[in-house]
């Protein structure tokens, strides 16, 4: 700024102001970083101080480094009370939204964070979808939960607030389009707008939302959120026409909606006081500066004007605040010639907060807003940033940038002192009144060690916005004498004989004209309290009755009743509290929720419950637990017996309705397929609990397969499968019947039935079907049988492919051809009872003949054969019947050539004896003279040619001998060459 430009702004504004040293009792360095702010300053009951640094470029805390991301981030510092750093943690958001709205720290210095982003990463990994978020750390800083949209949330939305109360907290936000978080869904009243709607959601502590209300106009979004004393949410949001008030339940619903105080400057914020809340701003006439006292439910309790300012002025107040000396407010662009001056004013004589040195060019470097006033000290985040230099001096102590333009953080305690305190006066509460045993004190006072110059006469009244309904009797006007330091003002408290909580009223002090200028401080407004004798441990007490039964479809009640003659002037809040004991029944299931309220100016009150429909089979359940009075002003109401224990009667458990129906394609299980039962309740009904439906093998195959023994229904599983299977093999069988026993017994729902083809049985009934026996064929072989008299032939029986049997196969057979009897080489026409063993493929059966010793003129006859299975079914065979030929010894002579010539001329050349061949089993040997074996054979099927092991013998006579149709022939014969 132009030197003489600075000078002659300071000489209009000099006579206004008085000039103050800046008394800075503690500076704490934070950290620094370029391109960064710190929008989030807080402060816990313990005094430690909370910061939120964002940036793009590497953030400096306390001698720590976090590189920058290539996006934008925060990081979060906690500094105690004596100013040691106690942590810090990153935040990483992959947009250029500010990751972190709002920081809110409770009683337990847990800390809650709102803000926004795309893919927020957290410290510990976890990165939350795109969207408004809620982030609970422990006093450590290590995160506790994590709130955020779902899945298939798209849009980033809208950073929002926090509210904390004793129970729980409040969230805000906006979103575009749709939102889901955990199980509540809402949509943008327009789907097709970009601009973001707003929400408020209640959250318990341990994360969980319990309701959420959404705003339904665009661009509407929550600018204050606060909490109200029975524990509801008090939102202002912005709208047409003006800013709105809400009031919204902790079920997400709104309660109520009105008009607010309508303020210039949106970006004030409301602060906490004793008394309620407070706003520091101008109303849009620009007529002023105000102080805006508002209860919890953020009604206007006062609006003070502070002073005026004059002109263009009027729009440069950022915000302000009310404590115990004075009122501190700070300019936004400039006021008196300087960049974000502090003010004080004090009872309408601002002074300003001189600006720090600035640097070589004349620029000045420093910024000041306001975090906590904490008796008469003031904390204030100081930010420094010098585009050209990297050194720079400040409270007496040298800093030093690693770059120029790098914005620097310190937190600053400033003492505020008047000029001349012994020119306050401090009006204190000394004792707060009891009905019907002690009156209010009030005492006035100089600071210590001072006296009145003169007498000072203070007026009492009560504030605006209190009503006094025969509590109390203020009294008149009190005065500190000339040379006294002090008096008190008795306020006569009064015994209404009424049930109430402690009552809070403010009064006002007014100090009568001085010669020597007297102010009365900040401290002017005060508040006392009245306890109320009334409100006693013993007298809160409550006492619940109920009904013991109830039946589905039916109601029941539950009285909750005071002692006799009490009643209370405001509503009082009941909940129930399950005990989680088995079979509780769930509320909004089977019941309506239990959400009592004792009216105002009720003794007593009987709530309807009522057991709800739900065509599920559960057995009796029970709403067992407590009936539990929820805080209130007045204190904890207590209960002797405050347990419940309704039974609910289940009224579709019945006989009738336990029917699980059976459904199956086929009863019949062939080979090589399977077969699936399926198991339901019957319509319109489930079960509650898991219900198992067991079966056992009453008479079964063992070869047989089965899913299970055991299945389960229930409400998730509407439907059960026992599937059976037949694995194929080589085994033929008959078709058998297969029989499980069923049950279904639970000990709390009850026996359950089954209902097959309309039909009420206990067991399933199957047909084992083998796809075998159909085919099954035995193989007969030879088909044609030679035998020699005297002597025995095989017939060969087998299953055709290589099958067996599962259980013994009989066989018969008998001969057939003309004149049987009287063949007496047959001995049995018929042969039965021949067995094929189970499991066995193949048996060969001996067939025989006699020798009768004389010539027979048949023979040649069949053998049939006949061969049944265990049941007595006929099985194929294949062929039925044989050819059998009886080679007759008697009618057979031998013809034994006694030369032959085997020369080679095709004649003669072997030694054929006729009638050899028939014989297969005849004996021929033949020897030298020597005695020397040189031909053997049994059967005669090829003649000998008169070698020796493949030599010619020479010429000569050999000898024979012939065992042969039961006669021995010897003999023999001569070789001619």
């Amino acid at each position: 700024m132009n030197p003489f430009l600075r000078a002659l702004l300071l000489c209009i504004i000099m006579p206004l102001f008085s000039v103050a040293q800046n008394n800075y009792v503690r500076i704490t360095q934070i950290g620094s970083s370029k391109n960064s702010s710190v929008n989030i300053t807080r402060m816990d009951n313990a005094g430690n101080a909370y910061f939120v640094i964002n940036s793009t470029e590497d953030i400096e805390v306390r001698g720590m480094t976090y590189r920058k991301r290539g996006t934008n981030y925060s990081v979060i510092a906690k500094i105690a009370a004596n100013g040691s750093q106690v942590w810090t943690r990153a935040y990483i958001v992959n947009t250029g939204a500010d990751v972190v709205s709002d920081l809110q720290v409770d009683k337990d210095q847990n800390i809650y964070l709102a803000g926004t982003g795309d893919n927020v990463m957290l410290d510990n990994g976890t990165t939350l979808n795109p969207g408004p978020f809620l982030i609970k750390l422990n006093k450590a800083g290590d995160v506790q939960w994590s709130i955020g949209p779902d899945a298939d949330q798209k849009d980033v939305g809208t950073p929002g607030l926090i509210a904390l109360d004793n129970e729980g907290l409040y969230w805000s936000a906006g979103f575009v389009k749709r939102l889901r978080i955990q199980s509540s869904n809402i949509s943008a009243t327009d789907p097709a707008s970009t601009i973001a709607e707003a929400f408020v959601a209640r959250v318990t502590p341990a994360g969980e939302v319990a309701g959420v209300y959404h705003h339904p106009m665009s661009g509407a979004l929550v600018q204050v959120l606060k909490t109200t004393n029975t524990g509801h949410a008090v939102a202002v949001i912005n709208g047409d026409g003006g800013p709105v008030k809400l009031l919204v339940g902790k079920d997400g619903k709104k309660i109520s909606q009105g008009s607010f105080f309508r303020y210039a400057g949106s970006n004030s914020t409301v602060w906490t006081t004793p008394y309620g809340y407070q706003l520091f701003g101008y109303d849009r006439e620009s007529t002023g500066y105000y102080d805006v006292r508002l209860d919890d439910q953020l009604n206007v309790s006062s609006a003070n004007k502070v002073f005026a300012m004059p002109g263009s002025m009027a729009d440069r107040v950022a915000e302000g605040i009310g404590f115990d000396t004075a009122t501190a407010f700070y300019t936004r662009g400039g006021f008196a010639g300087q960049v974000q001056d502090w003010l004080v004013n004090d009872k309408g004589t601002p002074t300003t907060l001189p600006p720090e040195k600035p640097n070589d060019q004349g620029l000045q470097t420093f910024t000041r807003s306001f975090m906590q006033v904490v008796g008469d000290t003031v904390n204030m985040l100081v930010r420094h940033n010098d585009p050209g230099q990297v050194r720079y001096s400040f409270y007496d102590k040298t800093y030093v940038d690693r770059a120029a333009g790098t914005d620097g953080y310190f937190w600053v305690k400033y003492l505020y002192k008047p000029t001349d305190p012994c020119l306050k006066l401090i009006a204190t509460v000394v004792k707060n009144g009891i009905e019907g045993g002690q009156d209010a004190v009030i005492r006035v006072s100089l600071p210590d060690n001072c006296v009145a110059a003169e007498d000072l006469t203070v007026g009492i009244k009560l504030a605006d916005g209190f009503d006094n309904a025969g509590d109390f009797v203020l009294p008149a006007p009190v005065v500190v004498k000339k040379g006294m330091n002090s008096t008190e003002a008795i306020i006569n408290v009064t015994n209404d004989n009424e049930f109430e909580s402690d009552e809070h009223f403010d009064v006002q002090l007014t100090l009568a004209p001085t010669t020597a200028s007297y102010k009365i401080a900040s401290g002017a407004t005060l508040t006392f309290s009245i306890a109320d004798n009334d409100n006693t441990a013993a007298n809160r007490v409550f006492n619940v009755t109920y009904q013991p039964e109830v039946r589905e479809g039916a109601s029941g009640t539950i009285t909750v009743s005071l002692l006799p003659n009490i009643k209370l002037g405001e509503p009082l809040e009941f909940i129930y509290q399950s005990d989680a004991s088995p079979y509780s029944a769930t509320s909004g299931a089977d019941h309506n929720p239990i959400l009592i309220t004792l009216p105002a100016g009720s003794n007593s009150v009987t709530y309807n419950v009522n057991a709800l429909e739900d065509k599920l089979i559960e057995g009796d359940e029970f709403i067992s637990g407590k009936i539990i009075a929820k805080s209130t002003t007045y204190g904890q109401f207590t209960s002797a017996d405050d347990n419940i224990k309704i039974n609910i009667v289940d009224a579709d458990n019945t006989v009738d309705n336990r029917i699980i129906d059976i459904t199956s394609t086929t009863t019949t299980l062939r080979e090589g397929s399977s077969n699936t039962f399926l198991f339901k309740i019957a319509s319109p009904y489930s079960v509650q609990y898991p219900l198992n439906i067991n079966s056992a093998k009453v008479q079964w195959l063992p070869f047989l397969q089965q899913n299970n023994t055991s299945v389960q229904l229930s409400q998730a599983s509407v439907t059960a499968a026992l599937t059976f299977t037949y694995p194929t093999d080589n085994v033929i069988r008959n078709d058998e019947a297969i029989k499980l026993g069923l049950t279904a017994i639970d000990p709390h729902m009850g026996t359950f039935r089954f209902r097959w083809n309309g039909q009420i049985v206990d067991m399933l009934n199957m047909t084992a079907a083998d796809d075998d026996l159909a085919t099954a064929k035995l193989i007969v072989s030879p088909s044609v049988l030679s035998l020699r008299e005297g002597f025995s032939g095989n017939v060969n029986i087998q299953v055709a492919g290589n099958k067996i049997f599962d259980a013994d196969v009989t066989i018969a057979y008998n001969w057939g051809g003309s004149n049987i009897a009287a063949d007496k080489r047959i001995t049995d026409p018929s042969v039965g009872g021949i067995t094929l063993p189970k499991e066995q493929n193949k048996l060969i059966i001996p067939v025989s003949v006699s020798n009768d010793k004389q010539i027979n003129a048949n023979n040649n006859y069949s053998l049939n054969f006949t061969a049944t299975d265990a049941a007595g079914k006929a099985i194929t065979l294949d062929p039925r019947s044989i050819a059998v030929n009886i080679i007759d010894d008697d009618a057979t002579s031998l013809k034994i050539p006694m030369v032959f010539t085997p020369n080679g001329d095709g004649i003669n050349d072997r030694w054929n004896i006729e009638g050899l061949s028939l014989d297969e089993r005849a004996q021929v040997t033949v020897f030298d003279r020597g005695g020397g074996l040189i031909y053997q054979s049994t059967g005669y099927g090829m003649p000998w040619d008169g070698t020796a092991k493949g030599s010619p013998l020479p010429a000569g006579t050999y000898y024979y001998k012939i065992n042969g149709f039961s006669h021995l022939h010897a003999g023999s014969v001569t070789i001619i060459r």
